[in-house]
């Protein structure tokens, strides 16, 4: 098989992917463009592969609600932490008033 060469191309089969920064998908393409790895040979014969890759675009506005909402849920994340030790202690007097209840419940004049 010398003097032979074997050529492969390839392209991306996802027709939508996240935005590596937001997370948000997209299947917007931007651009396209051809990549061809250097020093592909195998076996003793010369190996061309044309990969084809793209450049997604995003859509601003869906990008900005995701980034919002992310935003929301860390400021709901620490209003729970910060009211945590808040709570602890309501349950607690919580607990102490039901016991009191109990015993009211319980008495008899004359005891």
């Amino acid at each position: 098989m010398a003097g032979k060469s074997v050529r492969i191309q390839a392209r991306a089969g996802a027709r939508e992917v996240a935005c590596p920064a937001c997370g948000v998908l997209s299947g917007r393409v931007h651009s396209r463009y051809q990549r061809q790895p250097a020093d592909t040979a195998a076996a003793g014969q010369e190996m061309l592969i044309h990969l084809q890759a793209r450049r997604q675009a995003l859509d601003k506005a869906r990008a900005a609600a995701a980034a919002a909402e992310e935003e929301e849920e860390e400021e709901e994340e620490e209003d729970f932490r910060k009211h945590e030790g808040e709570a602890a202690m309501l349950r607690g007097r919580l607990t102490y008033l039901e016991a009191q209840r109990k015993k009211l419940a319980e008495w008899e004049p004359g005891q």
